[in-house]
């Protein structure tokens, strides 16, 4: 799962954000990027290459520049009674801090993504769920294209914290 849930330790914060693993592997791609512009690349090697070669060139560390230093990041506190949510690359990120009150659901909404072959009946929709919260009537998604056990999970962890109603659809 690109993102994760976790919960502190007096169980009064519920922090979703990226993946340390993910962004792990983002930045060891920087650093493998970055070893092989400076050791094992040429200005003759950038000349010969084709437009979409230097396209790529550029194009690929700053991806993985952006997806290391991206940060999204939801803080609910029991405590605090507030819901803390950052956004945004490196130091521009913007944060938002919402009062507890103002969520009034978590949602878990039912869709199919597509069409896989199922060898004895012919073809099946595949299931995929979406996860999101609705504060002061805007719906913020968390995940898209959960699976059934990824999605249950998730739920599973906003039902036990958080006393809401629920929607499933």
């Amino acid at each position: 799962m690109f993102f994760t849930v976790t919960l502190s330790r007096d169980e009064s914060v519920l922090t979703y954000k990226m993946n340390p693993v993910i962004r792990f592997v983002f930045i060891f791609f920087l650093v493998s990027l970055a070893g092989m512009f400076l050791f094992d690349f040429s200005l003759s090697d950038f000349r010969e290459a084709s437009i979409l070669g230097k396209i790529n060139i550029f194009l690929l560390p700053l991806l993985v520049c952006g997806g290391s230093l991206y940060r999204y990041t939801i803080m609910m506190d029991k405590t605090k009674e507030s819901i803390t949510m950052y956004r945004g690359f490196g130091v521009f990120i913007s944060r938002k801090i919402v009062p507890l009150s103002s969520l009034t659901a978590v949602v878990k909404q039912r869709v199919h993504s597509g069409i896989q072959k199922d060898g004895a009946s012919g073809f099946l929709a595949r299931e995929r769920f979406i996860i999101g919260f609705i504060i002061d009537g805007r719906f913020i998604i968390l995940s898209r294209t959960a699976k059934r056990k990824q999605a249950d999970q998730l739920f599973g962890a906003f039902r036990a914290f958080f006393p809401l109603p629920y929607e499933i659809t």
